[in-house]
């Protein structure tokens, strides 16, 4: 077996020729870098194996700023807890946990008075329906976090769940055969496992998310807090970029589960992101990240409409864990794929 030093030096030489093989410039660290740096390892808690890997971790750190001061948009870019990766790196990271599927049951059709028009403001984090943020940390589980914390949202407005509970995405990752754990998965197979798996329980009863995708499933149906008994068990609001008018509707009724290509989020520190910002998001097989859409906010200035979207990379990510994209635009791709719960039961 390679030593610890040897394996740190294998990883060294394996991200320099990744780098180098994707063109990556290597920015020499200044001064003013190397005091940059310290303050990113101090608040982000970073620690490094050998001074080699440190030196090369600054490198990529300072392309990193580079990349963030051409973001030129509405929206804050710079340092970020994953400033030290190269974009590669968060792309495998962060980036490869939704598989997209061909829909296998249609779009919600909603009446034509109930499209169009502009989004009226509404955070259901104030109603008592949205949980804390959460971590997924390098398990390709968005697609869990998404379905879980949408059927979440649905069970306490329906008043299925007491106040403050949580569902487990950790039940969802070790138990959906349908999808890949760690290695990814999609909102559809996870709505379709409530049905077919017999429900889902609390993270109390189950255990809490470790994020491991070696984890043995140990649901049992008689722990199940929350079934789906009707196939299927969501619908979807919009699968395309016309459908964010369906999305304003919605929206005044219950937050949704959405898929978006989130490459620009590596850098974002907080704001609205918008279509200037260059996000991305109009192609659907672009997608990469499953995430949650809580609300629709008002500039305080603007008073220019933005969605407000739950994250599951920690709340020292973006505003508290949030990210705010602007409305009007499909900005990132929010209306690729946007869906609901039907059918919940208490037991």
């Amino acid at each position: 077996m390679a030593s610890k030093a040897s394996k740190g030096s294998t990883f060294l030489l394996a991200t320099m020729s990744v780098a180098s093989a994707h063109g990556s410039a290597r920015v020499s660290p200044t001064p003013e870098i190397e005091a940059k740096f310290q303050a990113f390892e101090s608040l982000f808690k970073k620690a490094y194996s050998t001074p080699e890997i440190r030196s090369y971790r600054m490198e990529v750190f300072a392309e990193s700023l580079r990349v963030a001061a051409l973001r030129t948009g509405a929206a804050l870019h710079g340092v970020t807890k994953f400033s030290d990766l190269t974009e590669e790196e968060f792309s495998d990271k962060y980036l490869s946990g939704y598989q997209r599927r061909k829909p296998s049951h249609p779009t919600a059709a909603l009446p034509v008075e109930e499209m169009g028009g502009a989004p009226v403001p509404i955070d259901w984090r104030t109603k008592g329906v949205v949980t804390p943020v959460k971590d997924q940390g390098h398990c390709g589980s968005c697609w869990a976090f998404s379905v879980v914390e949408q059927v979440e949202s649905q069970a306490l407005q329906q008043k299925l769940l007491p106040h403050g509970s949580t569902l487990s995405v950790q039940q969802m990752v070790d138990c959906d055969d349908f999808s890949h754990g760690c290695a990814g998965g999609s909102p559809e197979t996870a709505y379709d496992y409530l049905t077919i798996g017999g429900g889902i329980t609390t993270a109390a009863k189950y255990g809490n998310y470790i994020g491991n995708a070696t984890e043995k499933c140990h649901f049992s149906k008689a722990s199940a807090v929350i079934t789906a008994p009707a196939y299927p068990a969501y619908k979807s609001i919009s699968r395309g970029k016309s459908g964010e008018a369906a999305m304003y509707a919605k929206i005044a009724s219950t937050p949704m589960a959405i898929c978006v290509q989130a490459d620009l989020w590596k850098s974002y520190k907080g704001g609205i992101i918008s279509s200037a910002d260059g996000c991305g998001g109009q192609d659907p097989d672009a997608l990469n990240h499953c995430v949650q859409v809580v609300g629709v906010g008002e500039d305080a200035e603007t008073k220019s409409p933005y969605w407000i979207v739950r994250n599951s990379w920690g709340a020292d990510f973006g505003n508290d864990g949030y990210v705010y994209l602007a409305t009007g635009g499909n900005v990132c791709g929010i209306a690729m794929e946007a869906s609901v719960a039907v059918g919940l039961a208490g037991v």
